[in-house]
């Protein structure tokens, strides 16, 4: 009788206790896709207040809204996304891409992960790009722009 006791308070505990489970985010246990699609983010913190539009000298004509679901000092977990939109006459356009920066912290651009996704199938595009210009930010932590 005690085993049985013993067995049926031990399932009871290990089923009522909250855990990070495999496919969750260590930040705020929010699922995330196995091929890293980045679900809910449209909820999390936007970067900056408007959508970022290109200068005249830039040879990529998108806007864009980031935004950042961030640990402290943002360390591994910490994941930024950045729409990218077509931009034309002055006007935000259809949205083409989604691009995510995850920081792993694997050994390779300071611990960050690069991926691009397809906005409508979710599935990640690839030969992603983005390490190639980030890199020029390598001093920042391969960052454009400020986290806070």
């Amino acid at each position: 009788m005690r085993s049985f006791l013993l067995i049926v308070s031990l399932s009871i505990f290990l089923t009522a206790c909250p855990r990070i489970r495999k496919g969750e985010s260590r930040v705020n246990a929010e699922p995330v896709a196995t091929n890293g699609w980045p679900a809910g983010y449209q909820a999390w913190s936007k970067i900056h207040p408007s959508t970022l539009v290109p200068g005249p000298d830039e040879t990529k004509q998108v806007a864009r809204e980031l935004y950042v679901q961030a640990t402290p000092d943002a360390g591994v977990g910490t994941v930024l996304v950045k729409e990218l939109y077509a931009f034309a006459d002055g006007a935000k356009g259809p949205l083409q891409s989604v691009a995510v920066m995850r920081r792993t912290g694997g050994v390779d651009n300071n611990g960050w992960e690069f991926m691009a996704f397809d906005p409508n199938t979710k599935q990640k595009q690839p030969e992603a790009q983005c390490v190639g210009c980030h890199s020029i930010q390598e001093d920042n932590d391969y960052l454009f722009s400020s986290l806070r």
